[in-house]
This record gives C-alpha cells, sequence and structure tokens, in this order.
C-alpha cells in the first residue's frame, strides 16, 4: 500500500498481514445506506447464523445494526482509537476481560475473526445491560460511550458548550439515534433475510 499507516495500523499489520486494515472512525455509518451491497449481505449471513446457533436469545436486528453503524458491515477494519472488527470491540478497554472470560489471549488478532468479535461483543453488551444508564435503546449510547456516558456528556457539556462546540459532547446519544435508524431500516428492507436464516436452522 503507499497510504502511509499510523503507528496502530503498522502493528496490526504484523500481527495480522492476512487482513485488509483500514482507518475507520467509530459511529460513522450514521445513516442507513438506500440497499447493502452483496458483500454486506453476506457479513448480515454470517453474523446472523451465529447468532441463531450461540446466542438464540440476541436480537440479530440489534447486532447488524451496531454492526452497520460501526463499520457497515466491513470486516477487517481497525480504528485510531485502538476498534477492531465489523463491530469495533476497543483491545485497550477490554482485552484482559476478553483473555479472562473468553480466552482469547491476543485480542488484537483475535477480533479480526467474526465469530470472537461477535462473542466480544455480545460480552460486552451484557456487561452493560446491568447497568440502568444502559437499560433499553440506551444500551447502544454505553457501547459507544461506556455506562458513564450520561455524567460524560454533561461535564463536555458544561466545557465545550460555551464555544459551540457541542457536537462531540453528544456523539454517544447520536450513536444510539443512529443504531434505531439501522434497525428500522433492517426491519422494513431486509427483513426478509433474518426470517431465512431462522428457517434455515430450525430444518
Amino acid at each position: 500500500m503507499r497510504k502511509l499507516f499510523s503507528y496502530i495500523g503498522a502493528l496490526c499489520l504484523l500481527l495480522a498481514p492476512s487482513h485488509t486494515l483500514a482507518s475507520h472512525i467509530s459511529g460513522g455509518g450514521r445513516n442507513p445506506p438506500k440497499s447493502l451491497s452483496e458483500k454486506q449481505v453476506i457479513v448480515l449471513k454470517k453474523i446472523t447464523s451465529y447468532l441463531r446457533v450461540k446466542y438464540p436469545k440476541e436480537d440479530p436486528v440489534e447486532i447488524v445494526a451496531i454492526a452497520m453503524v460501526e463499520t457497515n458491515l466491513k470486516e477487517g477494519l481497525v480504528s485510531h482509537t485502538g476498534d477492531y472488527g465489523v463491530l469495533q470491540v476497543n483491545c485497550k478497554i477490554h482485552a484482559k476481560r476478553l483473555a479472562k472470560e473468553l480466552g482469547l489471549k491476543n485480542c488484537r488478532k483475535d477480533m479480526f475473526i467474526l465469530e470472537h468479535n461477535i462473542d466480544a461483543a455480545i460480552l460486552i453488551l451484557n456487561r452493560f445491560r446491568k447497568y440502568r444508564a444502559c437499560r433499553k435503546t440506551n444500551l447502544y449510547s454505553c457501547y459507544n460511550g461506556g455506562q458513564g456516558w450520561r455524567i460524560v456528556s454533561q461535564k463536555c457539556r458544561v466545557q465545550h458548550c460555551r464555544n459551540q462546540d457541542c457536537r462531540k459532547c453528544n456523539r454517544p446519544a447520536r450513536y444510539a439515534s443512529s443504531a434505531k435508524k439501522h434497525i428500522r431500516f433492517l426491519k422494513k428492507k431486509y427483513s426478509h433475510l433474518f426470517i431465512a436464516e431462522a428457517r434455515s436452522m430450525e430444518r
């Protein structure tokens, strides 16, 4: 590649040379596309199939929506903040927990495996579900900004909104709004894919 890699990109290239890595900012897929590409549909089906087998109580539409907000269903992406894979799991924050609870010893490498990435995301979501601040659709805000996102947003507004620079302070709330948009999009245009996957698993 001719592009200059950041430090983290270069490090990840050494750890996982078989993947095509790209910089990505979490929350980049703010609005749903008009339609999904063939590659996106393939990833959608992979996620849904895995969830049906290992996490039957999880709503696949919700998980796919989060993946769309994070990476637009593109695998092999790394953000400048250390988020990996289609569901952008942060290895700086979660590596120790993933090693302890899932046996994933090399977060930066393991998160490029879709199934491991899903396992990690479900673990993180289940942890957040224990907090009052993460109930219902606030779960999406917590996935983006942690269980203390409200307090952090409030402090941010105090510090920055005087200069009318409030947009970054509302990032977790905007993230949740984006997730809900993607859920509506998937239910409206692609509900048949989720139904088809569910029926195929019953056979």
